[in-house]
């Protein structure tokens, strides 16, 4: 018996749970109230600041870009 077939399917569903994982947590940070700029500066932070924020960590990018990155 190869140990190549093994290995090959092991590597192929640690992939897929990789993917699997980082979907979860995306989703969940996408659907949780407010964003993670409203989170880190409050909601007294100027619209400005949020707007940098949101820019710096990528938010106001697309979902699909979000991932990829």
């Amino acid at each position: 018996m190869s140990v190549l077939p093994y290995l090959a399917r092991r590597l192929a569903v640690a992939a897929l749970l990789v993917f699997t994982v980082a979907s979860g947590a995306l989703l969940l940070a996408r659907l949780a109230p407010g964003d993670y700029a409203t989170a880190s500066l409050g909601v007294g932070a100027t619209p400005e600041a949020l707007a940098a924020a949101r820019a710096r960590y990528g938010l106001d990018r697309p979902v699909l870009a979000q991932y990829v990155k």
